[in-house]
């Protein structure tokens, strides 16, 4: 069930964003998950794990520094850059799909 869970959620994100299938290569100098995905092989960590060279922590997709947080955030708000009283419900959708370091300071 994991595997499809996290394999739906990579189609998806294929279909959706242009360039996607460049996330990958970030991982090994992004300053959040460089030191795991680096050793990932030789120490496997908690719930993270590797999958099509993509990085997830338990089905959400770990996402770099970079643009594609800002995307993720717009399109968690409906296409829209509603007030931040949505704030906690945008936040919410995006867990459920992705991770990345200081996500509640982003939204």
């Amino acid at each position: 069930m994991l595997y499809l869970k996290t394999y739906l959620l990579l189609f998806q994100l294929h279909s959706f964003v242009l360039g996607f299938e460049h996330l990958k290569s970030f991982y090994a100098s992004d300053e959040d998950f460089r030191a795991f995905y680096l050793t990932y092989h030789m120490r496997p960590k908690e719930d993270l794990f590797i999958q099509d060279g993509y990085l997830f922590k338990g089905t959400r997709l770990c996402i770099p520094l970079g643009g594609l947080h800002e995307l993720l955030i717009w399109e968690a708000r409906g296409g829209s850059l509603a007030d931040h009283l949505e704030e906690k419900k945008t936040l919410i959708k995006l867990r459920e799909h992705y991770y990345w370091l200081g996500m509640a300071k982003d939204v």
